[in-house]
């Protein structure tokens, strides 16, 4: 299993759910605005997980996300 997926969020298409099934850590993104709506929660036992690794994890889904799925983070304008 990759550590790292990507799926349409089904009640809110213009919504990305992005899940580290290492630490049971989700972050859901509307499209386009990543930095602006960006949200993390849990879905695993959060009181095995250290606090301190958070930005640690949020830095590893942000370049995962930069690397596999970078048109769905940010519009950007080819033609400036």
């Amino acid at each position: 299993m990759e550590r790292f997926t990507l799926q349409p969020f089904k009640h809110r298409p213009e919504y990305w759910i992005c899940t580290d099934h290492i630490y049971g850590i989700v972050c859901t993104f509307e499209h386009y605005k990543f930095q602006q709506t960006q949200k993390y929660t849990f879905i695993g036992d959060i009181h095995h997980f250290e606090l301190s690794l958070l930005t640690e994890v949020g830095i590893e889904m942000g370049n995962w996300l930069i690397e596999n799925h970078f048109d769905k983070l940010q519009q950007h304008n080819l033609l400036q």
